[in-house]
């Protein structure tokens, strides 16, 4: 994955990111939000968004069902071969579409530190390091941080719904980590739309992964494969591409409690 080093208060370069993020925890902490949406912009070759100007209108706009899409992408440990028990969510990704420019608006993204660190195998197949997590909040904290910023993007009274690249993130991870804590799963996180499912209906061709829509498509992969981050980057392209070729998304899955 690309990533971004800072020095002297400005950027200068976009090599390993992860590293800085041991080395320079304070100043990346203070700077995360900004330099993650820096990121976006860079890897999809889109001016910043600097707060003295906005973009351009984007042209066409979209007729879909709802106000926003909630691009999420979660990761979390693994073991090569197993199913480990507890699994723990580390990295929890989400960035705001607005759907009727298909514009990415706002991002929220943190790192969360699990009961247990990473294998080595989490961290080749992830490249995030136990480092990386030490610092970082449990997951209820982050949770009802999400909570929280769903509230100050102003989207509790909109029509939102979450993407995903398969139905794991919300049919079973999040409901898994909420049992492990005894909390809640959040409503809004109850329903969904499983890309996959829509790319099927819009091609004929159910994709293996997220990188066969992408070939699909013809759209470049950008960053690293089983970043957060960067696969919902990637889920954002696909979901722009296939709004672009004029397909309306609606709901594909519920979420029901087991009995």
């Amino acid at each position: 994955m690309f990533g971004l080093r800072l020095a002297f208060g400005r950027i200068v370069s976009l090599h390993g990111w992860r590293l800085d993020l041991v080395s320079c925890h304070s100043r990346l902490h203070v700077y995360h939000k900004a330099l993650l949406q820096v990121h976006i912009d860079k890897c999809c070759k889109m001016y910043v968004n600097q707060p003295h100007r906005s973009y351009q209108p984007v042209m066409p706009l979209y007729n879909q069902n709802y106000d926003f899409f909630l691009v999420l992408d979660f990761e979390a440990t693994c073991e090569e071969g197993r199913q480990i028990i507890p699994q723990e969510i580390i990295e929890f990704p989400v960035i705001k579409v607005n759907a009727r420019t298909m514009k990415r608006e706002g991002l929220f993204h943190r790192y969360v530190q699990p009961t247990r660190p990473p294998s080595a195998f989490c961290t080749r197949l992830t490249g995030i390091m136990e480092e990386m997590l030490i610092n970082q909040p449990p997951f209820r904290a982050v949770l009802m941080d999400f909570e929280n910023w769903l509230i100050r993007e102003g989207l509790i009274d909109k029509k939102i719904i979450f993407v995903t690249c398969g139905n794991w993130d919300l049919q079973v991870m999040l409901p898994d980590q909420c049992s492990q804590i005894h909390y809640p799963v959040p409503a809004v996180m109850k329903s969904w739309i499983n890309i996959k499912k829509i790319f099927f209906t819009a091609t004929g061709i159910f994709p293996r992964n997220l990188m066969h829509m992408l070939e699909i498509l013809g759209l470049p992969h950008i960053g690293r494969l089983h970043s957060g981050i960067d696969d919902c980057l990637n889920t954002c392209m696909i979901l722009e591409e296939l709004a672009r070729r004029g397909v309306v998304f609606h709901r594909t899955n519920n979420y029901t409690s087991p009995v």
